[in-house]
């Protein structure tokens, strides 16, 4: 007796097969996948071509292709969707294969003119329950032999697996685009959109280790809004938020790419500077100018504003924001009892 071992498999059985071992090569990647997922149906179907497109309006784009040399076929490729077989594909919303167009109603369409493509067979390819484009196949001599059940079950499988891979890489796409703006989030501070001490703590350590393997220094800029209790009680909370995003905006607008600022308490705000604590101290003093000049008012009253700023250098080995903070304060008291709207600097 034959044992199940040594018994021929079907087409239809080969194609399982090798479609599981696709599937479990997680570790090549979703395009590589799709590329032997593509040389499975020209094995299958004794083609030369297989391409799996993206449609998006009346446009048509190869996403993934393989074709044999001589033939330009590449990744980003657009054509109109009209040009195409993928139209009738589409229109016809399931499997569609011919042997020969040129002996068919597949003779008329502009894609028999434009392509000499005699034999094809395709199918929607869905992303949920959407059709975003297709997978097919097709050859520029006609097919001897008709395509049969088994082709179209074949085609129906690789088209099914597809389909959810693309889903789920869609979705995989999703989870990391959402997670990237609630880290985003959790690290901003709402009101002024800079970064809160959470932020400002990443980039600090960031900072600080280039430094110690650079030997360069970083020094920090910390910030305070003059008698803004005066502000909030003389023009209410709503006022004292609107300065608060104003001096925020100055402080942003002075600093360079690569430099950070954050708002680290009610009215504080901290820069941490890619620079020597002289450069440092050159900002400091361009934001208390750019302070010092807006024009704010509420209710045509006008608010008057200023800053008092502590410069000091940064100690490589500064890691929390409560330790960068310890090293300026002495500093910005330092620039109060000095009358305020002053900068102090180590």
């Amino acid at each position: 007796m034959e044992s199940s071992v040594s018994r021929q498999r079907s087409p239809s059985e080969l194609v399982i097969h090798t479609l599981y071992e696709i599937t479990s090569h997680y570790d090549a990647g979703f395009e590589s996948q799709v590329q032997e997922l593509i040389q499975l149906g020209l094995d299958c179907f004794g083609l030369d071509i297989g391409i799996v497109s993206r449609i998006e309006d009346d446009e048509y784009e190869v996403v993934s292709a393989v074709a044999p040399k001589g033939v330009r076929l590449e990744k980003g490729d657009t054509f109109p969707l009209g040009d195409t077989y993928c139209s009738i594909t589409l229109a016809a919303d399931g499997p569609v294969g011919f042997e020969c167009a040129g002996e068919s109603t597949y003779a008329g369409p502009p894609a028999y003119g434009l392509f000499k493509l005699e034999s094809y067979i395709g199918i929607p390819a869905r992303v949920g329950a959407r059709a975003r484009g297709t997978l097919h196949f097709p050859r520029a001599d006609a097919r001897a032999r008709k395509f049969d059940q088994v082709d179209v079950d074949c085609l129906r499988l690789m088209e099914s697996w597809l389909s959810t891979e693309s889903r789920r890489q869609e979705l995989e796409d999703e989870l990391r685009e959402a997670h990237g703006r609630l880290e985003q989030l959790v690290r901003t501070d709402p009101l002024t959109e800079l970064a809160n001490r959470r932020g400002l703590e990443a980039s600090l350590q960031r900072l600080t280790r280039r430094s110690a393997f650079d030997d360069r220094a970083v020094s920090c800029v910390l910030i305070d809004i003059d008698d803004f209790k005066d502000v909030n009680d003389t023009f209410g909370h709503a006022a004292g938020d609107r300065v608060i995003r104003a001096v925020a905006d100055q402080v942003r607008s002075c600093l360079r790419p690569g430099d950070v600022a954050a708002r680290v308490g009610g009215d504080e705000f901290v820069a941490v500077i890619d620079a020597s604590p002289a450069e440092a101290e050159a900002i400091a003093r361009r934001i208390a100018a750019a302070v010092d000049e807006m024009e704010l008012e509420d209710e045509g009253r006008v608010v008057t504003v200023s800053v008092s700023i502590g410069v000091s250098e940064v100690a490589p080995e500064t890691e929390r924001v409560t330790e960068l903070l310890e090293q300026a304060q002495s500093l910005l008291r330092d620039s109060k009892r000095a009358g305020k709207n002053t900068v102090t600097a180590a």
